[in-house]
């Protein structure tokens, strides 16, 4: 192949087909092949044709350039090979920041909301809060129409100030295309204590009348961006999720997914499985340890007298437990996120699932 790319004229570099970190995680690759396929742990299962899957050190991969330079030619060059190689890896580094936006503030931009520019979707939010006033407090007192418009006005602030704008517009526009649809929907949670979020339709409580604060939801002295909970009745919630991205396009809105990884219990199963042991005494098995990490199974074996006493210190079953304990912590299923304490990204809940409208660039 390097020959081949000489002879063309094409850059080639030197790489593994890299699975795992260590050698010894090589089983441990076989065993989540397997338990993903459903199948026994044998060897017309496994994907790989070999062991050299795993991560190789600096000298091991400068000594394999230049047996191959050996092998390919007198015009081969071991160093210039090592030299492209690392060339594209630099290339290939990303920085979580910079480059994939972890950690920065991704805002919805106005021209999607029909603004001109931040400062006119401040504008539209300002105006559109105003002209609630009237309907949300029809036969107020002049003084609790003045308290209504001094605790508007500082809330604009505050959002003016953090450039959320958009944000509040956005989850607005949602709240109004599910109620276009003649699906019931409701805030809930710290989003409820603003005035703003009462007077744009998000939240059907009042705020004045039963004296919530805005600073749980939204302040200046909080590094976190506010989330709101927005409720929506479950028998039309994939609907709207649809309807939602219609609107704003899938390059702006995307599902948090959770990550549910090993513990003891389905670390068993799914080892006891592909090593073919009967499924009644997988059965058994998991069921008799607590809730652990898996990587602590033989320590609670050593711990509860009921697991020795069933045998599960016997030698036999040394390799289920240490292939059990080499999966505490990968992951095993993706699902949507049912529960987010903390938004890092401005969003809104439809039923139990968070939606955020993460945007693509500020």
């Amino acid at each position: 192949m390097w020959a081949l790319a000489r002879q063309a004229g094409v850059p080639a570099v030197l790489t593994a087909m890299v699975r795992h970190a260590a050698v010894a995680q090589a089983r441990v690759v076989d065993v989540l092949d397997a338990a993903r396929r459903m199948v026994p742990l044998a060897d017309r299962h496994l994907d790989r044709v070999t062991t050299a899957g795993h991560l190789t050190s600096t000298g091991d991969m400068v000594a394999i350039a230049e047996r191959v330079a050996a092998a390919s030619g007198s015009d081969a060059d071991a160093s210039a090979l090592l030299r492209q190689t690392f060339a594209l890896a630099q290339e290939c580094r990303l920085d979580g920041r910079s480059d994939l936006g972890i950690g920065a503030v991704h805002l919805p931009e106005p021209e999607v909301l029909g603004a001109k520019s931040v400062g006119h979707a401040q504008h539209i939010l300002s105006q559109r809060c105003h002209d609630a006033l009237s309907w949300r407090y029809p036969t107020q007192t002049a003084q609790a129409q003045k308290t209504a418009l001094s605790r508007l006005q500082d809330e604009l602030g505050v959002i003016a100030g953090l450039g959320y704008g958009t944000y509040f517009l956005t989850v607005a526009a949602v709240c109004d295309l599910i109620r276009d649809n003649g699906v019931r929907v409701a805030a809930r949670g710290s989003g409820a204590g603003s005035l703003v979020t009462y007077l744009l339709g998000i939240s059907g409580v009042d705020p004045l009348r039963h004296d919530l604060l805005m600073e749980r939801f939204c302040t200046p002295l909080r590094a976190q961006l506010p989330d709101i909970d927005v409720d929506v009745e479950s028998a039309r919630r994939t609907e709207m999720y649809e309807k939602i991205l219609d609107k704003f396009g899938s390059e702006r809105v995307t599902c948090v997914s959770m990550m549910e990884t090993y513990r003891v219990r389905h670390a068993i199963r799914d080892v006891a499985a592909t090593l073919g042991m009967p499924p009644g005494e997988i059965d058994v098995i998991a069921k008799a340890f607590p809730h652990i990490r898996a990587r602590d199974a033989r320590l609670a074996i050593n711990d509860l007298p009921e697991l020795r006493r069933m045998g599960f210190d016997a030698p036999r079953m040394q390799t289920l437990f240490e292939l059990v304990e080499s999966l505490d912590g990968l992951p095993r299923h993706v699902a949507l996120h049912p529960v987010e304490s903390s938004c890092r990204t401005p969003g809104f809940w439809i039923g139990r699932q968070w939606s955020p409208v993460g945007w693509a660039s500020p």
